[in-house]
């Protein structure tokens, strides 16, 4: 239900057989009209402006830029953006659930479909000012401080770091995929 304000009515017949009866009684109106507004204000709203539910890590500049195709270059990076709008009257928590851990728990992996090979996917969440916090799974990081967010970006940042692409770079051919799932709920 979308935040506003909805307002409506209820009408109760009184009398013998009617919604109420108090007893043989004699009333003066025959109908109780009961006026109801309802204020809607969600405590966490979020919304993913295009419904995307994959990202494509990739190069900065993509894996078609020169750089890469000639000199065999390895990117420093392979990053993807969840574009995310958050409305929020009260700090929130977020979280990871992922397919693939790694041995400690505390960061999620995608593999190799083909190469029994898997790399840590960092994501990070966007907070105050543009800040970006490392997110983890089965660990609430708290955001609050704000007073109250209203349609605010705050994006979703998805990153696979150097040495790990070096890696995934030895096993060419295959595709790295896996299932990470961001949780995101109100603090109260």
């Amino acid at each position: 239900m979308p935040n506003g304000t909805y307002k409506g009515s209820i009408t109760i017949s009184l009398g013998k057989d009617g919604d109420l009866s108090f007893g043989n009684g004699t009333y003066t109106d025959n109908q109780l009209v009961i006026n109801l507004t309802l204020v809607v204000r969600h405590q966490l709203k979020v919304v993913f402006p295009m419904n995307e539910k994959t990202v494509d890590l990739q190069p900065v500049r993509g894996w078609n830029n020169w750089i890469y195709r000639k000199n065999g270059h390895v990117p420093d990076s392979l990053t993807a953006t969840l574009a995310a709008r958050i409305w929020a009257s009260a700090p929130y928590n977020v979280r990871l659930k992922c397919q693939y851990i790694n041995a400690e728990g505390n960061r999620c992996l995608i593999k190799n479909e083909r190469a029994n090979h898997s790399v840590p996917v960092d994501v990070y969440a966007t907070g105050m000012h543009g800040n970006q916090y490392l997110t983890y799974p089965n660990k609430d990081e708290n955001y609050f401080g704000h007073s109250i967010l209203s349609g605010d970006e705050r994006p979703f940042k998805f990153e696979i770091k150097g040495a790990q692409v070096s890696e995934m770079m030895k096993h060419p051919g295959g595709r790295y995929k896996g299932d990470i799932t961001i949780i995101i709920e109100a603090a109260i």
